[in-house]
């Protein structure tokens, strides 16, 4: 990962770094520790109930969480699944969970996916649970609404269950993203994709029940394979890095903004902060400004210039 985002904007090291990438990215593969769990959904349930796959080992390295804080003597500051997660309305320590149903997805996010994409009512969950633990699904229409669904507290195996706080792991890095970066970087690397990328993205698409890749060009082949990364790793944090490392951040902001306009894209909170979001980003975003502090401490530094 530290090696793509050298390769890429704004460092643009380019073919030694993209080679680096696939080189350490073949050496996981080759050395047959990972795979990819069949069941695109198991990885995240154990993920929720503090289970370990040891099968298949698809999570590399994930932050770890436990507890009910007061109501278990254990503790820890974990609000996964609580500030993204699927809606969930019940806040009774009996209750499947409750959620804040802060993060939903986009309508850019749910047309990358096909019909038959197994990952698509993971990643944008086709129901929510009211106050009464019932499951109510989302209409046709209602598509922005559905909510991150990767972390669902209805997973979750403790009980008593807190309010907002909840024992669900969060990834770091998993084998559907070193297979995805060994692709790409193979891609890259090679101005045009070689047999080990075809085998790599086909083995996440695999998973999900897609079509497999052949027959495509570097530039056909780059696209895909940036359209492979948002279907399965969204909500992992790593889109808007990747966004900029492809030094296409504020365009996929901008194509954001008019996808507000879509009629399929009903008023709402999500669509005027989605909208505001995409209106107000600017080149800028795509780096933080050093401190005010520390530009007072070490008078060395220059502020960034766009900054």
């Amino acid at each position: 990962r530290v090696a793509l985002t050298r390769a890429g904007y704004p460092t643009n090291g380019g073919k030694p770094y993209y080679e680096m990438a696939a080189r350490y990215a073949k050496s996981v593969k080759d050395s047959n520790k990972h795979s990819l769990n069949p069941d695109v959904y198991e990885m995240w349930k154990c993920m929720a109930s503090d289970r370990y796959d040891t099968e298949y080992n698809e999570s590399m390295w994930e932050v770890e969480f436990i507890g009910a804080r007061e109501l278990d003597g254990n503790y820890t500051e974990s609000r996964i699944g609580n500030v993204i997660g699927n809606v969930q309305r019940n806040g009774s320590p009996e209750g499947l969970g409750y959620s804040y149903w802060f993060y939903c997805g986009s309508l850019i996010l749910w047309d990358l996916y096909d019909d038959v994409d197994k990952r698509r009512d993971l990643s944008m969950a086709p129901y929510q649970i009211n106050n009464k633990d019932e499951y109510v699904n989302w209409r046709a229409n209602q598509i922005v609404q559905r909510a991150c669904g990767k972390f669902r507290r209805e997973w979750e195996t403790i009980t008593p269950k807190h309010k907002n706080y909840t024992q669900i792991n969060y990834p770091l890095i998993r084998y559907a993203d070193v297979l995805l970066m060994l692709a790409e970087a193979e891609n890259e690397a090679n101005q045009g994709p070689t047999a080990l990328a075809y085998q790599a993205i086909n083995i996440v698409r695999e998973r999900a029940g897609i079509e497999p890749l052949s027959g495509l060009s570097y530039s056909e082949f780059q696209q895909e394979l940036r359209d492979e990364r948002g279907r399965e790793l969204c909500f992992e944090s790593l889109r808007k890095y990747d966004l900029v490392r492809w030094g296409i951040y504020t365009d996929a902001i901008a194509a954001l903004g008019q996808a507000t306009y879509d009629s399929r894209w009903p008023g709402g909170s999500n669509y005027s902060t989605a909208r505001a979001f995409a209106e107000r980003t600017q080149k800028k975003h795509e780096f933080l400004p050093i401190p005010v502090r520390e530009l007072s401490i070490n008078t060395e530094l220059t502020q960034n210039p766009l900054w």
